[in-house]
């Protein structure tokens, strides 16, 4: 979400986003790949299973790309639904 979070070397980096084929790591929970609502060739909306500081939720993702940049809003739950806006990091 900020630069820094790209190139932390402290743990920090609160707002860093990973990306795997199924899950979405962020800096305190993890989120499995559910049912797949919708998929397009630059976004894909799902559902997701969290985990995280001994808790465990669902909620209904929307990824999209456009160049180097990822908007994610999610749907359901009580916590803020976005949009976040993500950078891709410098490989």
């Amino acid at each position: 979400m900020t630069p820094a979070d790209c190139t932390s070397t402290r743990g920090e980096a609160k707002g860093l986003l990973g990306i795997s084929a199924t899950t979405l790591t962020f800096y305190e929970s993890l989120g499995r790949l559910g049912t797949i609502k919708e998929r397009k060739e630059n976004s894909l909306r799902a559902d997701f299973a969290f985990s995280g500081e001994g808790m465990n939720w669902t909620r209904d993702v929307a990824l999209s790309v456009s160049g180097d940049t990822l908007t994610r809003l999610d749907r359901g739950g009580e916590e803020p639904g976005g949009p976040f806006t993500y950078t891709r990091c410098a490989s």
